[in-house]
């Protein structure tokens, strides 16, 4: 799995929002916040949507909500929302295959571990390491 763009201002919108937890926010407050496309935030907004993180209230008082507590959001869930794709190797190979030694030994190593790290981290666990790296930074 590598990360796109997508993927990446995704997570960020919902570690915006896991930070303004309280309210609804609206793609423009997080778009001119995140200095991200608000065009391109829409369409990452409706996969999200789509795909069960966000919950969208309609109105003049509208805007978007996790649908979870961000505890229980976990990057791998959104990265494969956004994302849609299993893996960026193809897996078809003989055993016999120079290739099928180099699939086993160093992409499927590479996607095991990787699954691991964003099944394991949600994005609250995000939001405390920038509130924390945030907290770091003196300004003379």
């Amino acid at each position: 799995m590598i990360g796109t763009n997508r993927g990446h201002y995704g997570l960020v919108a919902l570690i915006y929002m896991a930070g303004n937890i309280e309210k609804k926010v609206s793609v423009k407050e997080v778009a001119e916040k995140e200095n991200i496309s608000k065009r391109y935030l829409e369409q990452i907004f409706s996969a999200l949507k789509k795909g069960g993180i966000l919950i969208s209230v309609k109105g003049s008082q509208g805007g978007y909500l996790l649908s979870k507590n961000p505890k229980e959001i976990r990057v791998g869930d959104v990265l494969r929302t956004l994302e849609d794709i299993e893996s960026a190797v193809p897996k078809n190979y003989r055993i016999e295959d120079i290739s099928y030694t180099i699939q086993k030994e160093v992409w499927d190593s590479i996607e095991k571990s990787i699954n691991q790290i964003i099944d394991n981290t949600s994005i609250e666990d995000l939001k405390n390491k920038h509130n924390e790296n945030s907290a770091n930074i003196y300004y003379i």
